[in-house]
C-alpha cells in the first residue's frame, strides 16, 4: 500500500521548488530603469525618421535623461511596467525576462 500523505508532501515540495525557481528567474531578469531608457532610446532612433534618428544620436545623453525623468516605473519584483510621457504622448511598456513589450501608445 502506498503512502499517500508522503506522496502529497513530495508533490507539494516539487511544486514549491518549481514556483520558487520561476519567481527567482523572473526577479533576476526584471529589467532596470537604465535598461528601459536604453531600449526606449534605441527604439525611438530605429522607428523614427532619418532627421529624428540623427538628432537622437547627437543628443543621446540629454535624450536619455529626458526619458528617465519622464518615466514612472511600477516595479512588481518579477516584472515592471513603465509609463513614459514625452511631448504629450504616453507609452506603456511591460518589462519581463529582460525584454520590453509595448502595451499601449496614446
Amino acid at each position: 500500500m502506498s503512502d499517500i500523505p508522503g506522496e502529497v508532501k513530495k508533490t507539494r515540495w516539487k511544486i514549491l521548488i518549481i514556483v520558487a525557481g520561476l519567481v527567482g528567474i523572473l526577479a533576476a531578469t526584471n529589467p532596470s530603469l537604465p535598461s528601459y531608457v536604453a531600449w526606449f532610446d534605441q527604439s525611438l532612433t530605429t522607428h523614427s525618421s532619418a532627421l529624428v534618428s540623427s538628432l537622437a544620436s547627437i543628443f543621446a545623453g540629454p535624450l536619455r535623461s529626458l526619458i528617465a525623468n519622464n518615466t514612472l516605473r511600477q516595479n512588481w519584483m518579477v516584472l515592471s511596467i513603465y509609463h513614459t510621457t514625452l511631448m504629450g504622448q504616453q507609452v506603456t511598456v511591460l518589462g519581463i525576462l529582460g525584454h520590453f513589450i509595448p502595451l499601449s501608445h496614446s
